[in-house]
């Protein structure tokens, strides 16, 4: 059975991402899928979170369905067009394949040890087409540093008080975020999330001897190749 790390904070999780540009994202997306003349075949979002992306993107490709480990996110998407799925990212429950695969919001930092990386990206390798590209974002060392003091933060959403203490630990290479939320009846709740924040190399290192590659690796919402001194990065991987 999933834990659902997400239950709580996905009462407020729109409240907490007001500040996120998802249109520029989207046409970021869409102009990688572009460059990769992807044009038919199913696309998946990968960790969906409350399916902002998805929303703004399913004209644009063709049969999207998208999934999340938690069960509380996926309620908070609003279309009731796009196929939900609840799915750890590690465990794929799909026998068909993909031609498009994307993942936002350096989602894949979610997974916290290189061996349960590399089942990643081994069960990528089972749903991705043959022509098909999988693209998604990590958060580098950089970035850590930058977000710790407006990731410090407290305030009120719709009734509910939240606190979140933001973290870094440079030894372990753990981004912690830790929530309090309050509810309106004055019940506590608290989630810690947890992020592995991987060398820039080291999913090059992963992914070798596999039957993926690295086609392009881009400083994020650029087309300029990334280098480890970078905040985030936007990799598109495809089949050797």
């Amino acid at each position: 059975m999933f834990v659902d790390n997400y239950k709580i904070v996905a009462l407020i999780y729109d409240h907490l991402m007001t500040e996120i540009d998802y249109k520029g994202w989207t046409l970021y997306i869409n102009e990688i899928k572009k460059k990769n003349k992807i044009k038919n075949g199913l696309t998946l979002e990968i960790a969906c979170g409350s399916g902002k992306i998805a929303e703004l993107l399913q004209n644009s490709v063709e049969h999207l369905y998208v999934g999340d480990k938690s069960f509380s996110m996926l309620k908070n998407i609003k279309s009731e067009t796009i196929p939900k799925i609840c799915f750890d990212m590690t465990m794929f429950p799909f026998k068909h394949q993909f031609s498009f695969i994307y993942s936002t919001f350096d989602s894949i930092n979610y997974i916290l040890e290189k061996k349960q990386l590399k089942k990643f990206f081994a069960s990528i390798d089972k749903i991705l087409a043959p022509k098909g590209c999988f693209t998604f974002d990590v958060s580098l060392e950089n970035n850590s540093y930058r977000v710790i003091e407006e990731l410090n933060r407290e305030g009120v959403y719709q009734g509910f008080y939240y606190r979140q203490q933001s973290s870094y630990n440079k030894r372990k290479k753990i981004h912690e975020n830790n929530f309090l939320v309050i509810s309106p009846e004055g019940e506590h709740y608290e989630e810690i999330h947890l992020q592995k924040i991987y060398k820039f190399y080291d999913y090059f290192s992963v992914l070798e001897n596999t039957n993926l590659y690295v086609s392009n690796c881009y400083n994020a919402f650029t087309f300029e190749d990334a280098d480890p001194s970078d905040e985030r990065a936007q990799f598109v991987i495809r089949k050797r």
